[in-house]
């Protein structure tokens, strides 16, 4: 029985562990811009701080592109080749990651924080979860003003 109690325990232990690993509003925050900020220099090293398998971005379903690579030398390929298009079609547009100002948390609950900020062409929408762990990000969406 007092095993039993143990095992019934570790779930509740495990979700205490999550909630005091969440970084919080700011932290949230600067996670994001960070991430943000990463993605569009084309870093490569961005790639830990994405959620693969659930990302959204500007209305297409990467994580099911992402999901269906058979091994993890496509998987690899793909992240690059996400990354260094991202980059090079946000320098395209001319826009700057300095232009991105008024970073906020818009809405926060136990599984997914959205942090927004204002751009030259309307507010950038950026989704956090948390996975194996810690904060990834899992959404990028862009509204025009």
């Amino acid at each position: 029985m007092k095993r039993l109690l143990t095992l019934l325990h570790l779930p509740l232990f495990g979700l205490l562990i999550t909630a005091c690993n969440r970084t919080g509003g700011d932290g949230d925050v600067r996670f994001a811009r960070s991430t943000f900020e990463s993605l569009v220099r084309g870093e490569e090293a961005v790639a830990a701080d994405i959620d693969w398998k659930m990302l959204q971005s500007l209305g297409i379903n990467v994580g099911a592109e992402y999901v269906s690579l058979q091994t993890e030398e496509e998987r690899a390929r793909f992240r690059e080749a996400f990354i260094t298009q991202f980059a090079s079609s946000f320098q395209a547009t001319g826009a700057r990651a300095e232009d991105f100002t008024d970073w906020a948390v818009a809405e926060d609950d136990a599984v997914r924080t959205t942090v927004v900020a204002r751009g030259p062409g309307g507010v950038l929408t950026l989704t956090l979860n948390d996975r194996d762990g810690g904060r990834k990000l899992s959404g990028i969406d862009s509204a025009s003003r």
